[in-house]
C-alpha cells in the first residue's frame, strides 16, 4: 500500500513538473519597471507572439501589503491608456468618475492627497482601489514606448 502511494506521489510531481515547464515555454512574464519604492510594478506578458502589458499597485482600501493588478492590453492599448490617464489627472475635478477603456472595465475617479490629484482606479467587485499619480503614469508610459 505504501509503495502505491509513493509511486502516485512521484508520478504526480513528475507530471506537475512537465506541465509547468511546458507552460513556461509558451508564456513568459517579465517585470519591466518598479516605481515609487515598489508601490507599482509594470509587467510585460508574452505568450507565443502576443505581448500584453499590465501593472499592479498597492491597494488603498484594505491593506498596503495587497497589490491590485490592472490589465492594459497590447502596447498600443497601454500607451493610449497612459496618455489618457495623464490627461485625466490634469483635467479631472472633484467628484469625477469615468470609464478607463481597459479590458477589465475598471472605473476611474478623482482622488487627492495633500492637494496632489491622483487617478483612483477601482479593481474588482468589492471596491478595492489604487491610486495612480501623474509622475508614475509618465514613467510607465516612457518604459512601454521604449519596448
Amino acid at each position: 500500500m505504501e509503495k502505491k502511494v509513493i509511486i502516485c506521489l512521484v508520478l504526480a510531481v513528475i507530471s506537475l513538473n512537465l506541465f509547468s515547464q511546458g507552460f513556461k515555454k509558451s508564456s513568459n512574464t517579465e517585470k519591466i519597471g518598479s516605481y515609487e519604492l515598489g508601490n507599482y510594478h509594470l509587467y510585460r506578458h508574452q505568450a507565443d507572439s502576443i505581448v500584453v502589458y499590465s501593472f499592479d499597485m498597492r491597494d488603498k482600501k484594505y491593506t498596503s501589503d495587497h497589490f491590485l493588478q490592472v490589465k492594459l492590453g497590447t502596447k498600443e492599448e497601454a500607451i493610449a491608456f497612459f496618455k489618457n490617464a495623464i490627461e485625466a489627472i490634469d483635467t479631472m475635478k472633484k467628484g469625477d468618475r469615468f470609464e478607463l477603456g481597459l479590458p477589465d472595465g475598471n472605473v476611474g475617479f478623482y482622488t487627492a492627497l495633500l492637494g496632489v490629484k491622483k487617478l483612483g482606479i477601482t479593481v474588482g467587485d468589492i471596491g478595492e482601489y489604487g491610486e495612480l499619480s501623474k509622475p508614475v503614469a509618465k514613467s510607465m508610459l516612457k518604459q512601454i514606448e521604449k519596448e
